[in-house]
């Protein structure tokens, strides 16, 4: 095997056919996911994410209003897109896509820039791997989708710089690291991986300065070690210099970020991460994980299980280790080969430490690991492939050429029907989960928003097994114990529907949803004295919210209290001209005032008043986030 990477060959495909075979390549992979539903949280993402339906609403997003993450830059795009298609889910889907494909031309770019021979096979690789289906096919996942492309704009740009030296391409360099943040914090680690390309790009122009023979000057050995050194301080002198900005704003954003998540995204939720012992086996484990997924993509899931921290074996004990000895391996080699490997390895390494489990994030309160947090990361790796088959190719006789050919050939046509078939699986939250549980029959949020969707559909026996299997596997979250009390209300077990209301809100007193739905369900029962102490707490903190006011107008016309009822009625609609039901309340009202006559008894007659409700009933991932999620 040759020290450096191979020139490209000629006789390359044409570019344009290139382009056209990864632009259809991808469309073949996410074709099922065009018609398919909205997932999991997308409601709080797009559906039902006010800020996106007014203009006040981007002053909102800029303000950080209402959102678990500062994401501006993700939420004006999501902001402008909602302007053009609204909540059209087969439009959200192509947007992801069509930045998924834009990543792999800005793939293509960089693996260019870098001087990896046939560079259009990455971009191919990147747009048929099973591994990202997960952050395009998830609406959600636009941040991932979004960020990435302006992530390796970032480092183009930075190539630039190191070639031109001019200061624009640094600053631009710099803006388009900012809006990847603004879009996603997973590319915190940039400017690390800005040190690893100034040292490979070193190391590969000027190996003989640091690392040759001795000239026949008259300089000792002594001598010329000391000008060594001073020639290498010097450079990392100047590759701190030059990243400094980079550092900067990541300290920065990492900071909000992890600021965010604990006061808004995870709250005084205690996550079961353990002490240091648990956490570095976790990060060695998921670092394997990572990398056997993006090498080998198959056995996927949208929701892995949960892997023993307390008694992990020897296996994840030995993970740390085996990373250092691969890592030292490539060092050795570092005047050849292992000088290409520690970039590919470096670029994942570096973007995967954030979610290692080092930090706490939200979502380890459902798993360790998820597809869509190795989004980034996965570019090294592919990188890594892309140039080990350039090495292959050249190096293997000519006449096996063919047959290698014809094996890449069949391995990529793998990939491309294996995450076709797995683009399907969210095609929506039923099948998604449905295919979760068969692998991973303890995934308590796959049946918890299972549940939800059979308690929709009426499947109310169904939706209780499964709301009840959540409960069982997380006795500790009150988010179970409250969808349990809705499905428990749908099936008219009225009292163990409220037992399960209280102990949610014992365990979770900050979450005012689930007293909402509380005093809703308390109305519902006749027990409006509960109901009404529940909504006047509930109206201190939220005075002007219209919901709360047109249900505490709900109890008051109950408790026979109809001129009082009119007053929030007519709030109701102050603030939200369009609130469901709500002017249909105060019609009834002022019609009943006009006749003389008294409020119906809850559910005797269809002139009841229209209660609403601050959710789906079964849709509640993190109440802690805001008050309507």
């Amino acid at each position: 095997m040759s020290n450096s990477i191979p020139s490209p060959a000629s006789g390359e495909p044409n570019r344009l056919i290139l382009v056209l075979l990864i632009v259809f390549a991808g469309l073949f992979v996410y074709a099922p996911v065009f018609h398919g539903d909205w997932l999991w949280d997308d409601d709080s993402e797009v559906t039902e994410h006010a800020a996106l339906r007014t203009l006040p609403g981007l002053i909102d997003i800029w303000a950080a209003k209402g959102s678990p993450d500062y994401l501006p830059v993700k939420s004006t795009v999501q902001w402008t897109f909602y302007r053009f298609f609204g909540p059209d889910p087969t439009a959200w889907h192509l947007l992801n896509l069509a930045l998924h494909l834009c990543a792999a031309f800005l793939i293509w770019r960089l693996f260019q820039r870098l001087g990896i021979p046939h560079p259009w096979v990455g971009a191919l690789i990147w747009a048929v791997h099973p591994f990202a289906v997960c952050s395009v096919a998830w609406i959600s996942e636009l941040k991932n989708t979004l960020s990435l492309p302006l992530y390796l704009l970032a480092c183009l740009r930075f190539i630039d710089f190191c070639e031109t030296k001019r200061k624009k391409d640094l600053f631009v360099a710099w803006a388009f690291f900012l809006a990847s943040l603004l879009s996603k914090s997973s590319g915190v680690m940039l400017p690390f991986v800005l040190l690893l390309y100034i040292w490979w790009r070193h190391a590969g122009a000027a190996p003989e300065r640091l690392d040759g023979p001795m000239p026949s000057g008259g300089l000792s050995r002594r001598e010329e070690f000391r000008g060594r050194i001073t020639t290498a301080f010097a450079l990392v002198v100047r590759a701190l210099l030059v990243t400094v900005p980079f550092f900067l704003t990541s300290l920065a954003v990492g900071l909000l970020t992890i600021y965010l998540q604990k006061i808004r995204a995870i709250g005084p939720e205690n996550l079961p991460l353990g002490g240091l012992f648990q956490r570095f086996v976790l990060s060695g484990e998921a670092t394997w994980f990572y990398l056997y997924k993006s090498i080998l993509p198959f056995q996927l899931l949208p929701n892995y299980p949960r892997w023993n921290l307390e008694s992990p074996g020897l296996l994840p004990l030995l993970a740390w280790p085996a990373l250092l000895a691969v890592g030292g391996y490539c060092w050795f080699h570092r005047r050849g080969w292992g000088r290409h490997a520690l970039l590919g390895l470096g670029f994942f390494l570096v973007n995967i430490i954030p979610v290692l489990g080092f930090v706490r994030m939200s979502y380890m309160r459902i798993t360790w690991v998820s597809d869509h947090l190795a989004y980034l990361s996965l570019v090294g790796v592919v990188g890594l492939v892309t140039a080990g088959c350039s090495w292959i190719f050249h190096d293997i006789e000519p006449k096996l050429r063919p047959f290698f050919l014809g094996v890449g050939t069949a391995l990529l046509m793998v990939f491309a029907v294996s995450a076709h078939q797995y683009s399907s699986v969210f095609t929506s939250e039923e099948v998604m989960w449905k295919y979760t549980l068969l692998s991973n029959p303890d995934a308590w949020q796959a049946h918890s928003r299972l549940a939800r969707v059979l308690g929709l559909r009426g499947q109310h026996g169904v939706a209780g097994y499964h709301v009840a299997q959540s409960v069982r596997l997380r006795p500790d979250l009150p988010e179970t114990h409250h969808n349990y009390a809705a499905v428990l209300m749908a099936k008219g077990e009225i009292d163990q529907g409220i037992a399960e209301y209280r102990k949610a809100i014992a365990m979770a007193p900050y979450a005012d949803v689930f007293k909402m739905n509380m005093a809703n369900a308390c109305v519902r029962v006749g027990r409006y004295a509960e109901a009404e102490e529940i909504f006047q707490e509930l109206l201190k903190k939220h005075p002007e919210h219209p919901l709360i006011l047109n249900n505490y107008g709900g109890v008051l016309f109950h408790e026979g209290r109809l001129t009082e009822s009119v007053r929030y009625f007519r709030k109701t609609l102050e603030i939200n001209a369009n609130m469901p039901h709500a002017r249909e309340n105060l019609e009834l009202v002022l019609s009943l005032i006009a006749s003389g006559g008294a409020p119906a008894p809850p559910g005797s007659t269809p002139a009841t008043i229209n209660l609403l409700d601050s959710e789906v009933p079964l849709q509640i991932s993190q109440p802690h986030a805001g008050f309507i999620k």
